[in-house]
């Protein structure tokens, strides 16, 4: 499995107990008790059979009663025993619901790459190219920073307000870097004090979204920013700064996304992880595209494939809901309006039917029979 996620427990719901042979049991022994006892006495005229009979009929009753109650308790506890483990495996699926939608928001991004790099608008189409795209020789760190923070300058003071700032640059960064950084920061009038020095490691991003959810991560914000802008850089070249926030923490910004837990996949995915994937991810039930590259497109084919029954699914169980479609303000008012002049359409003709069939319940049945007497003659 892609995500290590233990296996449910096994619930084995016991069969309930059948008594319909049981009572033709009981009866047919009762009944040739009794006749035996009754025989007994015509036969011998002795009334102790009669009182055996009885003795051995209540005998069996209190017998069957014995192994009713037995089952019946061995039922109960087997019930109770699969119940509780179903709310048990629920409490844990829900708990790694939890862990598998835990996220940062992204509360502001600025990217720098070459013009031919499409973008998420562009739909159907994957990012990545047959070739890399180049940008121009980069004229230093004061230049980038100053290209990537830029447009971050008003989301920056609005976030520095409450909450402190962890900036991460890239792993190769000097002092000459940090000096510029420093120098682009006070150029921007960002106050100095609001933000802490931190080298990200190179750590897998699945450890590095677990360190970002602990308790002392949550008081902080994190500012990245990486680049592939050197002369030997393979790939497409390109620049850019994330602005992620915990989601606990209220920054009074508008988040652009959500950068949920990586779920790593290979050329040979079994269906078994996509269906884990969608069982505990639940906010992917909902994707109607994605935004891939070449390299991915055969998981993100399979995992479309896999939606469709969900997808299908959710449109049977609200067919009979309503749900204006998404449109521009105007069709959206022009929608509310018709939706509205349908809906006091139907209620009038449910209360002009509940009227009519209120007063006809109203008359009496001798005039109701007169009445269906006269309607039959015409015909």
């Amino acid at each position: 499995m892609a995500w290590k996620i233990p296996a449910p427990d096994a619930v084995h719901w016991p069969a309930a107990p059948s008594w319909s042979g049981w009572w033709r049991s009981l009866m047919l022994s009762c009944s040739a008790v009794v006749m035996t006892g009754c025989g007994i006495y015509f036969w011998l005229h002795d009334s102790r059979a009669l009182v055996y009979a009885f003795a051995g009929v209540v005998v069996l009753i209190l017998l069957f009663a014995g192994i009713a109650g037995w089952w019946m308790y061995r039922y109960g506890v087997l019930l109770e025993h699969a119940d509780g483990t179903t709310q048990y495996n629920a409490m844990l699926e829900a708990q790694w619901q939890r862990w598998a939608q835990e996220g940062m928001v992204v509360s502001g991004v600025s990217t720098l790459f070459p013009e031919q790099v499409r973008t998420p608008q562009d739909s159907g189409e994957p990012v990545s190219t047959l070739a890399p795209l180049r940008l121009p020789e980069c004229p230093g760190a004061t230049y980038l920073f100053t290209e990537l923070l830029a447009p971050l300058r008003v989301a920056l003071q609005i976030f520095i307000r409450n909450q402190s700032l962890t900036v991460c640059l890239p792993e190769s960064a000097s002092e000459d870097d940090w000096q510029c950084f420093w120098s682009v920061w006070a150029a921007l009038s960002l106050p100095l004090s609001a933000i802490q020095l931190s080298e990200m490691k190179p750590e897998p991003f699945s450890r590095q979204m677990t360190l970002w959810q602990q308790k002392d991560a949550v008081r902080t914000g994190w500012l990245i920013i990486r680049h592939n802008w050197t002369p030997g850089s393979e790939g497409t070249q390109g620049a850019v700064a994330w602005l992620l926030s915990h989601p606990d923490i209220r920054t009074g910004l508008r988040p652009c996304a959500t950068l949920h837990r990586v779920f790593p996949t290979d050329n040979t995915l079994p269906d078994g992880d996509l269906r884990q994937f969608l069982q505990y991810q639940c906010v992917s039930n909902t994707m109607k595209g994605v935004w891939s590259d070449t390299v991915t497109q055969p998981h993100i084919s399979r995992l479309m494939v896999a939606l469709s029954p969900r997808h299908k699914a959710v449109a049977e169980q609200g067919e009979a809901t309503v749900i204006p479609p998404v449109s521009p303000v105007p069709h959206h008012r022009f929608s509310s309006i018709c939706l509205t002049g349908w809906a006091r359409r139907k209620t009038a003709k449910h209360g002009l039917r509940s009227r009519r069939q209120y007063r006809w319940q109203s008359i009496p049945v001798k005039r109701r029979c007169w009445h269906w007497l006269r309607e039959a003659r015409r015909f």
